[in-house]
Order: structure tokens, then C-alpha cells, then sequence
């Protein structure tokens, strides 16, 4: 951030919030991704990290980052993602279904770590998320595979 840059964090989830406060010294605002409390126009980018695949509406959550983005403004969206390559998905789903709720159990969040395999493994494609992006206006739509295949980022321009 360039001086007279400033950093705002959203969520939707007031307790995640909370749990931020003392971490950082961003602006934090209580906010639903499909309804942007913020006017048009209003930043240079705009990140998202696992929370695409939670908002009701994916396609109008592009479309609110695009609104709040400035001319030339950059989205990015890292997700999980199903591997591309058979043998790579086989075993991270055996992965994900077994030891995943396992350390969840572990760690007394059982529900929680229930609910990201479900979650990835009902989640768009790659194809269908630059596709939502293209729809609500996005430019340079593109994407980028990790941890062999397990996360994607996406990133877009506002023209």
C-alpha cells in the first residue's frame, strides 16, 4: 500500500472479525460480499481467500468487486480447487474425506473441517469462475493451479 493507501478487511461473520482486530491495523468492516458497503469506484484491488465458495451469489459477488474497483483495479480469488490430474484428485480426496475431519475431530471442529471437503468438492470450476468474472465485466481473466492442483488463484483487471 502507497502512502495514503489504506488496507480494509470485510466479512460477513462478525466473530471473524473480532478474531482480526488485534492482528492488524486495517479498517475492518462487517460486510456481505454480494451487498459492498462501499461506494463505486473506491479501491485499487480487491482480494478474496476462501470465501468465494461461501456467498449465495457467485456471480453477484463479482459483479459488487467490480463495482468497488477503480479503473485498472485488480480482483484476485484463491479457492480450493479439485485436481485436474486423476491420480493427484484420488488421493487428495481420500485425503480430505479421512484425515481432514480427522484432525477436525482432533482440534474440536469437526464441523468445520466437514464442511471443506464438501464445500470443494461442490464448488465451481476454474472454467465456470473466469466465466462469472468475464460476465460481470472482468478483463485479462485468467488462472493459476497450486499445491498441484488443490488451489487455484483467479485474478481479473477492471478496463
Amino acid at each position: 500500500v502507497g502512502a495514503g493507501g489504506r488496507v480494509v478487511g470485510s466479512d460477513f461473520c462478525l466473530p471473524m472479525l473480532e478474531r482480526a482486530r488485534p492482528k492488524t491495523d486495517a479498517e475492518l468492516t462487517l460486510a456481505d460480499a454480494c451487498a459492498l458497503p462501499f461506494a463505486g469506484h473506491s479501491f485499487d484491488g480487491v482480494s478474496v481467500g476462501w470465501g468465494i465458495r461461501n456467498v449465495p451469489d457467485i456471480d453477484l459477488a463479482h459483479r459488487e468487486a467490480y463495482r468497488v474497483l477503480r479503473s485498472g483495479g485488480r480482483f484476485v480469488s484463491l479457492d480450493m480447487a479439485q485436481p485436474r490430474n486423476p491420480l493427484v484428485r484420488s488421493v487428495s480426496r481420500f485425503l480430505f474425506r479421512t484425515a481432514v475431519p480427522l484432525l477436525g475431530r482432533l482440534f474440536g471442529a469437526r464441523d468445520a473441517y466437514t464442511y471443506l471437503p464438501e464445500s470443494t468438492e461442490r464448488f465451481h470450476s476454474r472454467e465456470a469462475l473466469a466465466d462469472s468474472m468475464r460476465r460481470a465485466g472482468f478483463a485479462e481473466v485468467a488462472w493459476r493451479d497450486l499445491h498441484f492442483g488443490n488451489l487455484c488463484i483467479h485474478t481479473g483487471r477492471k478496463p
